[in-house]
């Protein structure tokens, strides 16, 4: 079995969030963030890189007063913690593939080939 280390030079950056779901994706910080200025940013395997992580790390222990006070202290040591959570949170991804931009309507790669099945559904071809 091989396994990236830990560290500030792992690409899942310094924070993992775990959820259960049958595709095995999780959400993640990045050791590059560059990416987040890229236009077109499906660069990953699957998983979700998280831009503002340490906002949502905060936000899912609000509710946890243990967690949440030595949330900073862990990441400042570089402590590898697992935190699990005592209330459910729902987790929704959602995949657009056009938008509307300033009055018109902008459309963008369909990368997992959604916009074929919505079209089959519709009746369309």
């Amino acid at each position: 079995m091989l396994r990236q280390m830990d560290g500030l030079d792992n690409s899942l950056g310094i924070m993992k969030f775990n959820f259960a779901n049958k595709y095995s994706v999780y959400l993640h910080d990045t050791n590059n963030r560059r990416l987040f200025n890229n236009a077109f940013r499906s660069l990953s395997h699957g998983c979700v890189r998280v831009q503002q992580w340490d906002s949502l790390a905060h936000y899912l222990v609000r509710n946890e007063p243990k967690s949440y006070d030595s949330l900073r202290t862990w990441l400042n040591r570089g402590d590898k913690k697992v935190v699990s959570l005592g209330t459910r949170m729902p987790i929704y991804i959602r995949y657009f593939t056009a938008e509307g931009v300033e009055g018109k309507l902008q459309f963008y790669d369909d990368i997992y080939g959604e916009d074929k099945v919505m079209r089959k559904y519709l009746g369309y071809k």
